[in-house]
């Protein structure tokens, strides 16, 4: 397979799209003409699976060149060699019609649904068609308080200082302290957060910690939790969503921060401006919010605590839509 294309890209952010699309093309006509080469079989079914997928990407961008960007280029850290280049669409409704379309009625259950128009805009539905039906949570409040904390007021800058990461350290230790014989959870935004944390909290609390990895499989973190007789925690910037930490797994969370995107990201930067304002951004951010807070309680009968250290978290929560299954649990406390 030609890897080497890719491995020699000259190409860049600043390139338009349709001179992505001429590499595109050549890249496609290469593997087609490298195929009847392969010895492999199974090599050549994974490479006609690889070139179905290419030939579905140029179409779909040539069709909408405007609704589509070169999200990221991921280069090897020892090589400086380009592994990986991900173009992303900003507008995913074009894609969504193609499904609804497929039936008369649809059926969409999930608890971070949030704000209606926001959800209809990002789908492509038309609000006027949609009933939208919010019920409570059958999980009982007291099985799942929320302690705002209000430790610090935490933004890029104020996360640079070291006296506000010692105060966010000292408030992460204190907690883990009173939760000494539990399993527990520590979400971060980024793994400048998870170091320092690492860095400054007690010996006993640092050797409870697990943190995730970039270069190491999830999976493979996760299960050395699981498998965990001590009482370790998860500590990751990672772990919000696609996570079951139920009963014994997990009595406490620690959320560092409000989940903001991550506006370095290419994508969610044109994303935003795409949308003209802030009302996409500040919905996603309140769906990862709401996920991060439910990794603990699984069901009705398990139970866990869920502390807030940013002070932020106050104004995002009057700024935004929350489910009231959510905001009838956050408790104002320093104590927890």
């Amino acid at each position: 397979m030609p890897t080497y294309r890719l491995e020699n890209i000259k190409y860049n952010y600043n390139d338009t799209l349709e001179t992505w699309l001429v590499f595109l093309r050549d890249l496609r006509t290469e593997l087609n003409d490298w195929i009847p080469g392969i010895a492999s079989k199974e090599a050549v079914v994974d490479a006609k699976e690889y070139l179905l997928k290419l030939d579905y990407a140029i179409n779909e961008i040539e069709e909408d060149k405007k609704n589509w960007i070169v999200s990221d280029i991921v280069k090897d850290d020892f090589t400086n060699k380009i592994t990986n280049v991900k173009f992303k669409p900003l507008n995913i409704s074009p894609y969504c019609s193609r499904l609804f379309e497929q039936c008369d009625k649809i059926l969409i259950m999930s608890a971070t649904i949030l704000d209606i128009k926001a959800f209809c805009k990002n789908v492509g539905l038309d609000p006027n068609t949609v009933k939208f039906i919010e019920v409570g949570s059958e999980f009982p409040i007291e099985n799942r308080p929320i302690f705002k904390l209000n430790t610090a007021y935490l933004n890029y800058k104020t996360l640079e200082l070291e006296n506000v990461q010692r105060v966010i350290t000292n408030a992460v230790d204190k907690i883990m302290n009173i939760h000494k014989n539990h399993k527990g959870i520590i979400h971060t935004t980024s793994y400048t957060q998870v170091k320092f944390i690492e860095k400054l909290l007690s010996k006993n609390n640092k050797r409870r910690l697990i943190h995730t990895d970039p270069e190491i499989k999830r999976d493979e973190v996760i299960n050395k939790h699981f498998d965990n007789d001590e009482p370790s925690v998860l500590i990751s910037p990672s772990l919000y969503t696609g996570l079951d930490l139920k009963d014994d797994q997990s009595r406490f969370q620690i959320l560092v921060k409000v989940p903001y995107l991550n506006m370095k990201d290419r994508w969610i930067n044109t994303k935003k401006e795409a949308d003209g304002g802030s009302i996409w951004y500040n919905w996603q951010t309140a769906i990862t919010l709401v996920q991060a807070c439910s990794r603990s309680i699984r069901s009705k009968d398990d139970w866990a605590k869920t502390y807030i250290l940013d002070s932020a978290f106050d104004d995002f929560v009057r700024r935004n839509k929350l489910p009231l299954w959510f905001t009838e649990a956050i408790m104002s406390t320093r104590e927890g």
